[in-house]
């Protein structure tokens, strides 16, 4: 309950520093959001646009999957207007491309460790190969943190760049690698095939991977666009954490 009282208290906020709603029947505000896999990684977001809540706000959104890399550039020269993945936020900050965090919308990686169905233990992974989406970013980070706390050091396993999900599926299936950290809903539906799970990251590292990364200059020229954006994943999360019912309704949509 502490959780939704502090989204409700954000809410109250944003509504009280909000300019006002935009006036029925103007034209929305067409917005881009990047995300990089199908997973449940990004599932406040997917509530509210199915709830209309950006709507509410009178914007439109517009969700497009694209890789880390290029989710990085897009930002930073403005060709979206937001990213839903935090690595590609981060890696922008780095470089110095001024991409910037406002907000987080979970708090643990939705992973699981998928391995070939002839990996039966952790005892099993010394010498094999591990898929990651790219290096650096955080998937592969994760990935090294949840093989080392299954008792694996540095050399005593590879990783291989091979892009996103679907692409990382395939390198499995042809035994080119032999497992990869999975998000939902692919880790499931890998397992119901005979592939293996050898544990939850959520269980092993408290980091956020989903949000909303801007473009600072958007913070500074349309401050009302992040407070809208704000407002409509901030309702998500309170749906989320006080509607199971609903939540299921949308998870099985």
């Amino acid at each position: 309950m502490k959780l939704v009282a502090q989204i409700s208290l954000l809410l109250l906020l944003l509504s009280t520093l909000a300019s006002g709603r935009q006036a029925i029947g103007a034209e929305a505000r067409k917005i881009t959001l990047s995300y990089s896999a199908v997973s449940m990684t990004w599932f406040p977001v997917k509530v509210a646009v199915e709830k209309g809540f950006f709507r509410n706000e009178g914007l439109e959104p517009e969700l497009i999957q694209m890789n880390g890399n290029v989710a990085t550039v897009a930002l930073a020269s403005g060709h979206i207007d937001f990213s839903l993945n935090i690595s590609p936020v981060l890696n922008g900050a780095m470089q110095g491309l001024g991409t910037k965090l406002v907000a987080a919308l979970n708090s643990r990686p939705l992973f699981s460790l998928v391995v070939r169905p002839e990996i039966n233990s952790p005892t099993d992974l010394k010498g094999k190969v591990f898929a990651v989406s790219s290096f650096g970013n955080t998937q592969a980070i994760l990935t090294e943190k949840h093989l080392q706390h299954l008792g694996l050091k540095k050399g005593e396993y590879q990783l291989l760049a091979m892009g996103a999900t679907p692409a990382r599926v395939a390198a499995m299936e042809k035994n080119i690698v032999q497992g990869s950290l999975m998000p939902l809903p692919t880790n499931v539906q890998m397992e119901n095939k005979g592939y293996r799970l050898l544990g939850n990251t959520a269980e092993i590292v408290v980091n956020p991977i989903a949000g909303l990364g801007v473009q600072e200059d958007k913070i500074k020229k349309e401050p009302d666009l992040i407070k809208k954006a704000l407002r409509a994943s901030l309702r998500s999360l309170q749906l989320v954490q006080t509607n199971p019912k609903e939540t299921l309704k949308i998870l099985m949509a």
